[in-house]
């Protein structure tokens, strides 16, 4: 929504308003500790991915993560550490969003969401391995893990013809817990 005034003097004022909405707008889509997607952009998203796929039958795949044993984590080293935790694996999220069209967010708590543009399911366990990997490599401490270090469990789907995001979310979180 863009505000324009028709008196020269409130120029200023216009112009400042509009930095406003649009700062709000930003914000209401950006998950506010890691800077990742939002939950409420994500579904936003979805529902591009859905209107793309019917135009142009362009694939996806969606995967989960949830940080192992993030609670106790949680409860041995403090909120703030957790907090520290979440945006470390936030950046490395963000640094796999390779192309136009993916996605990195936060779903809520310790679990995220990746959208990976394209229907080479092939390379999306490749991908998603290198990411596992990339989590762990921060050798982080966590002495409640079996690894004593913090790690993560993925699970991913590939967008079947004629369906939807939100059906390909479903059966990612499925796999994840298999």
């Amino acid at each position: 929504m863009v505000v324009r005034s028709p008196l020269p003097e409130f120029a200023v004022l216009s112009s400042a308003l509009n930095m406003m909405i649009d700062t709000l707008e930003n914000a209401s889509f950006t998950d506010a500790l890691t800077g990742l997607a939002n939950r409420r952009a994500l579904e936003a998203h979805f529902r591009r991915c859905d209107e793309r796929r019917g135009q142009t039958c362009e694939g996806f795949s969606i995967a989960m993560i949830d940080i192992d044993h993030f609670k106790e984590f949680n409860d041995r080293f403090g909120h703030a550490a957790g907090d520290t935790v979440l945006r470390m694996v936030g950046e490395t999220l963000r640094s796999f969003v390779a192309c136009v069209g993916e996605v990195a967010a936060r779903y809520g708590g310790e679990e995220f969401t990746l959208i990976l543009s394209g229907a080479a399911g092939e390379s999306v366990p490749g991908r998603l391995e290198t990411l596992r990997r990339a989590i762990e490599d921060l050798e982080i401490l966590h002495p409640d893990s079996p690894h004593e270090k913090l790690t993560v469990s993925i699970g991913f789907a590939i967008a079947r013809s004629g369906g939807t995001a939100q059906e390909t979310l479903e059966r990612a979180d499925l796999a994840l817990y298999a």
